[in-house]
């Protein structure tokens, strides 16, 4: 935070110390709380080589401080995490306007609509990275704002925020849409492929279920996809007669609705893993993939990820599916990978990680919390995989964590 007993002082001292380093380009006000909109008003002239914001949770800050940064025109980074005050028109006639922005956070903007994120998807920003987590897009009601009358977002947002990001699809590469109202449907997922640049994509606890074809139509165009996070969700089959969810459930009421649909009403999963987990492993490009307590995953299907030539990163934490079978029957094929996390998977016991002496490339186990493991079976594993540098046994059996030191 910038120094100063008060907001009147603390911003001359900005301005003094900003004239004194005209070439100034990165600036972080994260947790500032007195922050205000004035601050934002003296940035303009006092920094004008500034590249890089950070304001994520300057609580004070509003509509008025955004539409101040217009005078940025060098900025490109841009964190505006947890500003509640914040709206749509905030968005439109600030952000809007940076002409150079590339990387962009809305995270948890309480006050942004399906609105401000269409204005800033049309505003033709050479934005390369989005992130707009934990935001409620619910269509906007009918009313009018900034003089204009707001648009009919029902059928732009039936496949969730996706329809709405639509004019960025050949910018972006990096976006995260974990845990956003609307959830994005397996419609969504199809549409996804056409964001042909994307190579990171989040879409924890914000999905109604994955399906074979949809992943299968998205690895087929986002072809640069190299890390993927699908935590919390279920992994379904299609459905002919599956309709779209109701604009504005949340994730969970959708997913489950979109559960039941596909599974006609079962109370246990359906076996589809190996279509879902078959899809992502023709990614040709993918490296990093989170499971984490995805629902409905088998050996069978773990075992078809072995196909995945890039894949050196694999997070199936919080899994109640996961058991020594899969470990036996998946994972001992995965030959490839350097990264593992089994964290509270609670149905694994030292059988299961015996298995994993086939995983010589691995460097890193998250055994955390495996309540059924214990530090004899880590141990023993750890002295047989020479590469293995860091296991975390916290919570396990008889704990002892345990750090393996590194061969020099």
């Amino acid at each position: 935070p910038v120094p100063g007993p008060a907001p009147r002082t603390a911003l001359a001292s900005l301005g003094s110390a900003s004239l004194a380093r005209p070439l100034l380009v990165e600036l972080s006000l994260a947790w500032c709380y007195e922050a205000t909109d004035a601050w934002l008003e003296v940035l303009g002239a006092a920094l004008p080589s500034l590249r890089a914001l950070n304001l994520s949770r300057c609580s004070q800050v509003t509509d008025r401080g955004l539409r101040a940064l217009r005078a940025l025109s060098t900025l490109e980074t841009l964190d505006l995490t947890c500003l509640r005050r914040v709206t749509d028109a905030g968005v439109k006639h600030g952000v809007a306007n940076l002409p150079r922005l590339r990387s962009l956070s809305l995270a948890a903007c309480a006050g942004l609509t399906a609105n401000g994120v269409r204005a800033l998807a049309r505003a033709g920003l050479p934005l390369e990275r989005a992130n707009l987590s934990r935001l409620k897009l619910n269509p906007s009601p009918r009313t009018f704002t900034d003089n204009m009358p707001v648009a009919d977002d029902h059928g732009e947002m039936a496949d969730g925020v996706v329809g709405l990001l639509m004019p960025l699809r050949h910018r972006l590469t990096f976006l995260d849409l974990s845990f956003t109202v609307p959830a994005v449907t397996d419609a969504g997922i199809r549409r996804l492929g056409c964001f042909v640049e994307l190579r990171s994509l989040n879409l924890r606890g914000s999905h109604t279920g994955l399906t074979g074809q949809g992943c299968a139509a998205l690895g087929r165009l986002a072809r640069q996809l190299s890390t993927m996070d699908v935590s919390e969700g279920w992994l379904t089959q299609a459905s002919p007669v599956q309709a779209l969810p109701p604009v504005g459930l949340n994730p969970i009421e959708v997913r489950d609705e979109a559960f039941a649909l596909a599974t006609g009403g079962a109370s246990e999963p359906v076996d589809v893993d190996k279509a879902v987990l078959g899809a992502f492993a023709a990614f040709p490009c993918l490296q990093s993939l989170l499971l984490e307590g995805c629902q409905g995953i088998t050996g069978f299907g773990i075992r078809s990820l072995s196909r995945a030539v890039q894949l050196t990163t694999l997070s199936i934490a919080k899994t109640e599916d996961i058991t020594d079978k899969v470990l036996e029957e998946g994972l001992t094929h995965m030959t490839r990978l350097t990264c593992l996390n089994l964290q509270a998977c609670e149905a694994i016991t030292d059988q299961g990680v015996a298995s994993l002496t086939t995983l010589h490339s691995l460097v890193m186990l998250n055994l955390a919390h495996c309540i059924n493991v214990t530090m004899e079976a880590a141990t023993m594993l750890g002295d047989q995989l020479p590469a293995l540098t860091s296991i975390d046994t916290s919570g396990c059996s008889r704990r002892c964590d345990r750090l393996k030191a590194k061969p020099t």
